[in-house]
């Protein structure tokens, strides 16, 4: 494993994904400081050295919310050396890290599995409901504040009137807008009893909207351990595409998730998955960022893999969709964008149930809808980028 302060040129890539990294919003790469404090969160033997680094690396700033996540686990790591850690106070900033809303989580997954069961709704789990159950010691190492779930399309209509039934009021208060969100949307959230978050997805994510190869596969292929979660290939591939994102909490935590799967279920992934996703979705950018990264803080990537994804060639348009979401874009850029990322254009060959919407047309309550096949994919995209980049 390379225990060293990390810096982009450690990382095996092209210059054009470097520069990529170099846009990014702060958090998404580890670089330097991070690198501490994702070696403490995931080397236990290493814990006590590596987060004293990253006190010191960081006595000139403090903690955002993104790194507050990881310090859970780092505790945990530290076990009897935590007396000798310093900047102790850190362990007790979060407010969702306690065992205390873990068990409200488990609680209300335990309950909302019986009555999908009862029900006959097929779903999934994914994301860190997965991530907290399958992989770490202790499901409150992985702080989260709500729970992520797929169910397949056809099974929302089922969905809401379960949630009607039950008394769930949508999370963002939007009424009647809501209840559509099937037609306009990618998920609808609710909050269910105790108070806690319920965020059902019926894609796996934007890039894979309606297209059944990934949500067949994804349902058909459960985790090993329960099949009421999502494998690890997809998780890792997620990780990536979720994770690298800027966010307004620094998204620091998808590297110590992806290297928890490498470490932990790293035999079970199918790579030739991950390369048949990665290019039917246009994810090049994400996988080869992703995995240069987890090379540089683990040994347990086999070789062959680097080498094919560092081989995988990355279009101009791929490049700059990665950039636009790595770094934070302005609203012209933003608005641009959402005509690129249109799922009608990105479907890599045909489209079985999908829209175009910009900000403007969500806004307005409009949303156009497309059925059979495009002959003309990113071409939308590739007329308007190159003007939106002016404005960023």
């Amino acid at each position: 494993m390379v225990n060293m302060p990390l810096s982009d040129e450690v990382f095996s890539m092209p210059k054009e994904l470097k520069q990529i990294l170099h846009g990014a919003k702060s958090g998404v790469i580890p670089c330097r400081r991070l690198s501490h404090l994702v070696h403490a969160a995931t080397n236990k033997t290493d814990a006590l050295d590596e987060w004293n680094a990253y006190a010191y690396e960081s006595r000139y700033t403090f903690p955002d919310a993104g790194e507050i996540r990881l310090f859970p686990i780092v505790a945990y790591h530290l076990g009897d050396q935590l007396h000798q850690a310093d900047n102790q106070s850190w362990f007790n900033l979060s407010t969702d890290c306690d065992e205390t809303h873990s068990t409200k989580l488990r609680e209300a997954q335990t309950s909302v599995e019986v009555l999908l069961h009862d029900a006959g709704i097929p779903f999934m789990w994914t994301k860190g409901t997965a991530l907290a159950n399958e992989l770490y010691p202790k499901h409150h190492l992985r702080p989260s504040s709500d729970l992520d779930a797929l169910v397949p399309w056809e099974s929302l209509a089922a969905l809401e009137d379960l949630a009607a039934k039950r008394g769930w009021t949508y999370k963002l208060g939007q009424g009647v807008v809501a209840r559509n969100a099937r037609y306009h949307g990618s998920e609808m959230s609710w909050e269910i009893d105790g108070g806690i978050h319920l965020d059902v997805c019926w894609m796996p994510r934007l890039p894979f909207t309606f297209d059944p190869l990934a949500m067949n596969w994804i349902f058909e292929q459960g985790g090993s351990q329960d099949t009421s979660y999502a494998n690890p290939t997809w998780l890792l591939l997620e990780a990536f595409e979720h994770g690298l994102c800027a966010n307004v909490v620094s998204p620091i935590r998808w590297v110590v998730d992806a290297l928890w799967l490498i470490n932990q279920r790293g035999a079970e992934i199918d790579w030739q998955m991950f390369f048949t996703l990665t290019e039917r979705y246009q994810l090049h950018c994400f996988s080869k960022i992703g995995l240069a990264i987890l090379d540089a803080f683990t040994d347990k990537i086999p070789k062959d893999v680097v080498r094919a994804i560092e081989a995988m060639p990355v279009s101009a348009l791929q490049r700059d969709e990665c950039l636009m979401r790595v770094a934070t874009p302005s609203n012209a850029t933003e608005y641009f964008a959402s005509l690129k990322y249109n799922r009608a254009l990105r479907a890599p060959k045909a489209i079985y149930a999908t829209k175009i919407t910009s900000p403007l047309a969500r806004h307005a309550g409009l949303s156009w809808r497309l059925r059979g096949k495009i002959g003309f994919r990113n071409l939308h995209a590739r007329l308007i980028w190159p003007v939106s980049r002016h404005f960023n």
